[in-house]
């Protein structure tokens, strides 16, 4: 009897297993389980990633200021404002 002839008939998961083992079929649901919650995870790394670049750019607008008030020169006012590099 062929292998065809004893999955004919029989349920969807019988037939992975048969065709690719229960190691293979293992690791297929685990990608499944672990790919479907990608996108909220992705979402949600996106979120923070915007809300950290958000507050970094508070950050350096204060230290800037700390040290603007801090500098006796022009010449050192300007170096707390460096020119982004091409």
């Amino acid at each position: 009897m062929r292998t065809t002839e004893l999955v004919n008939g029989m349920p969807m998961w019988v037939k992975a297993v048969a065709a690719v083992g229960l190691p293979g079929v293992m690791a297929l649901g685990l990608l499944w389980v672990l790919a479907s919650g990608l996108p909220s995870d992705v979402a949600a790394m996106r979120t923070e990633i915007t809300e950290h670049r958000r507050e970094s750019e508070q950050m350096l607008r204060v230290l800037q200021q700390i040290c603007v008030n801090l500098s006796a020169t022009d010449r050192d006012r300007a170096g707390c404002f460096p020119q982004a590099s091409n």
